[in-house]
């Protein structure tokens, strides 16, 4: 049976920009079914890993899309709640091709918001190999916050947290308050420098020296995306650091969304109980293919493209 991993968070309908250019200039637009942890969730039915998500829609036409999107990519949606009283989720990206395109929120006293669990959310949660959740849903509201300390207390299984910063969302000291308690019950924390310093509170650039101050707070690992460049991460029990040198992507259409398959390469690389160093491989590929599409997971490879980017080279075309 394959291992179950459960995602709690909020979904978003993104209104991704298919032509490059300010708001202002119009265009065509794409809907896209994205959130950080909808992005893993179907980054991990991809690869072939069960996978439920756990989050709030509202009673629209936007929560319809969601819904149909998940069970398109195979996510299990029975957990998926129907708030009558807010409005799903949105946003609206506008892309360059620098990558440095905008985005405006659309998700203030939307339904993730009330986000909460009932018996049967914590009882999926209790049969889950991993729970994974990042950093931005508890900066929703002090309800999210609750819910999402709730679940992490629930399980004895793996748990994850992507750090996952939104400086639009909250400040750092507010992040660094809510999310230290969080990191103290996480047994993997995912981080890149500037996250990691928010979390800590340092100033410190060096990546190994900042992932042994994460774990400090408790995790036994802390992973560090490095972006193009691979990943590393920090052993606390084994004092010992694995890096992973990584081959930046070839084309780069659109980076959002990388870091999401990166962690959902890496717990489905940890659930197939491979060592630190493969799964550090895993995510960065699935992150470099993830980049090479528009959408924040168009590009998240399947099981089978995944395989064959770990057994081919970079020159290998299959014809």
């Amino acid at each position: 049976m394959s291992p179950l991993v459960v995602t709690i968070g909020e979904p978003v309908v993104a209104f991704v920009a298919e032509d490059v250019g300010s708001f202002g200039t119009g265009g065509r637009w794409r809907s896209v079914v994205t959130g950080a942890e909808v992005n893993v969730s179907i980054g991990l039915s991809r690869l072939g890993i069960t996978s439920t998500f756990i989050g709030p829609v509202g009673n629209d036409d936007l929560g319809g899309l969601v819904r149909d999107g998940l069970r398109a990519e195979g996510v299990d949606t029975t957990c998926l709640q129907t708030v009558e009283s807010k409005p799903t989720a949105a946003l609206v990206r506008s892309r360059r091709l620098n990558g440095a395109g905008s985005v405006n929120y659309l998700r203030s006293d939307s339904a993730g918001s009330l986000l909460a669990l009932d018996q049967h959310h914590i009882q999926r949660i209790k049969q889950a190999d991993v729970v994974h959740v990042s950093g931005i849903t508890p900066a929703l509201s002090e309800q999210a916050q609750h819910t999402i300390t709730q679940a992490m207390s629930t399980t004895d299984s793996l748990v994850t947290l992507d750090v996952n910063y939104r400086s639009r969302l909250w400040t750092e000291s507010e992040a660094k308050t809510a999310l230290t308690p969080l990191a103290a019950v996480s047994d993997v924390v995912f981080a890149d420098i500037g996250e990691a310093q928010v979390l800590t509170g340092s100033l410190e650039s060096d990546p190994r020296k900042l992932a042994v101050s994460v774990c400090a707070l408790g995790p036994s690992h802390c992973v560090m995306k490095l972006g193009p460049t691979g990943a590393a991460v920090y052993d606390k029990s084994e004092d010992r650091w694995h890096r992973y040198e990584g081959t930046p992507a070839s084309l780069v259409i659109d980076p959002i969304g990388a870091g999401d398959a990166f962690v959902a390469g890496f717990i489905a690389a940890t659930v197939n109980e491979t060592q630190l160093s493969d799964a550090l491989r895993w995510g960065h590929i699935c992150g470099s293919m993830c980049v090479g599409a528009l959408g924040d997971t168009a590009g998240a490879p399947k099981r089978i493209e995944l395989d064959r980017a770990l057994t081919s080279s970079d020159a290998d075309i299959t014809r």
